[in-house]
C-alpha cells in the first residue's frame, strides 16, 4: 500500500457520458483521522476498498446496525444507500480508495444490493479487485484525463470477479482466484464452440458429457430455451456468416461449418436468418 498516493480524480462526460456503465471517479488519500462521519444517503453507485482496518460503517444512524470495514474487504453502495463510518477504531495510518460509477443496474450488481440497506460486502483473500482499484489511482495519477480507458477496463475486470463470487451470508461475498463452477448449459456451449466444424450430433455430445442423448436435450432444453443441435446449427450459421463476409465460396463454407453440403449450409443458413447465404452476402438484408 502507498500511503502517499493521494487522488481525488473525476472523467471529463465530453463524448463520454454515453459509456454504461462508467467509472467517473477515482479516490485514494491516507485515512489518518480518527472521526466520526456523518449519515448520509448515497446518491451514485460506489466501490470502496479496505487494505488495513478501517474501523465501522453504520446504516441509518450511528445507533445503527455496524458492519467492520475490514482488511481485504471491498464495499458496494448502491443509491439509496443511507451509511455514515466511524474510523475511531480504525488501524491508521489506513487508505480511503474508491470508485464511484453509474451503471450498476447494468452490470449485473443489482442482486447484490437487494436487500434493505443497499449494501453488500466482498471478502478479496487474493486481493484481486483491491489491486486492480489500487492500480486504477496510480494510473489517474501519472496520466490524468488519459487514464480514462484505462479505468474503464480495471473496472470492467472488477466486475468480472465480483459476477463470480459466491454468496456466504445475506450481506455477504467471497471473491475467489479459481474459476467458478460452471453450468450444464455452458459446458455444452464450449463444447459446440470447439467442435462445430466436425460432423457431431447428439450422441457425440452425451458422451463427451456422460449422460444420455435424453437427458442432455431435457436439461439443455431448460437452461437455453434451445435443443443442443438448434444451438449447434446456430453456432454453425454465426461461423458462416463471418466467412460469407470474407468471400469464402459456398462449397469451402459447407466444409468448415460441418455441413455435408452446400444444399444442406444453404438450408440451415435460411432457417436461422431467413434469407439465403446469398442475398446475406449482397447486404441490404445483413443481420
Amino acid at each position: 500500500m502507498d500511503r502517499r498516493l493521494k487522488v481525488s480524480f473525476s472523467f471529463f462526460d465530453e463524448g463520454r457520458g454515453k459509456i454504461i456503465p462508467r467509472v467517473s471517479t477515482v479516490c485514494c488519500f491516507p485515512l489518518n483521522v480518527r472521526r466520526v462521519e456523518r449519515c448520509h444517503r448515497n446518491t451514485t453507485w460506489a466501490l470502496e476498498y479496505h487494505a488495513r482496518n478501517s474501523g465501522t460503517v453504520y446504516f441509518g444512524s450511528l445507533s445503527g446496525k455496524h458492519i467492520e470495514r475490514e482488511a481485504g474487504t471491498i464495499h458496494l453502495y448502491a443509491p439509496g444507500c443511507v451509511y455514515g463510518e466511524d474510523s475511531r477504531d480504525a488501524d491508521l495510518p489506513a487508505q480511503e480508495t474508491y470508485w464511484i460509477f453509474s451503471g450498476g443496474d447494468v452490470a449485473g450488481l443489482a442482486p447484490f444490493v437487494d436487500n434493505p440497506r443497499r449494501f453488500a460486502r466482498f471478502f478479496d483473500p487474493d486481493n484481486l479487485i483491491g489491486k486492480l482499484m489500487l492500480t486504477s489511482a496510480h494510473f489517474c495519477n501519472d496520466r490524468g484525463q488519459g487514464a480514462f480507458w484505462m479505468a474503464q477496463s480495471l473496472f470492467a475486470e472488477a466486475l468480472f470477479h465480483l459476477q463470480g463470487s459466491r454468496k456466504t451470508s445475506p450481506f455477504d461475498y467471497r471473491v475467489s482466484a479459481s474459476e467458478p463452477p460452471q453450468n450444464f448449459g455452458f459446458q455444452i456451449e464450449q463444447y459446440l464452440r470447439r467442435n462445430f466444424s466436425e460432423p457431431i450430433g447428439l450422441a457425440h455430445i452425451a458422451r463427451h458429457m456422460k449422460t444420455s442423448p435424453s437427458l442432455l436435450s431435457h436439461k439443455f432444453k431448460d437452461e437455453t430455451g434451445l435443443s443442443p443441435i438448434a444451438r449447434l446449427i446456430e453456432i454453425r450459421i454465426e461461423y458462416a456468416k463471418s466467412l460469407l463476409l470474407k468471400g469464402e465460396k459456398l462449397k469451402s463454407i459447407a466444409a468448415l461449418t460441418g455441413h455435408s453440403s452446400e444444399y444442406h449450409l444453404s438450408r440451415n443458413f435460411k432457417i436461422v436468418t431467413g434469407v439465403s447465404p446469398a442475398t446475406f452476402r449482397s447486404g441490404p438484408s445483413r443481420q
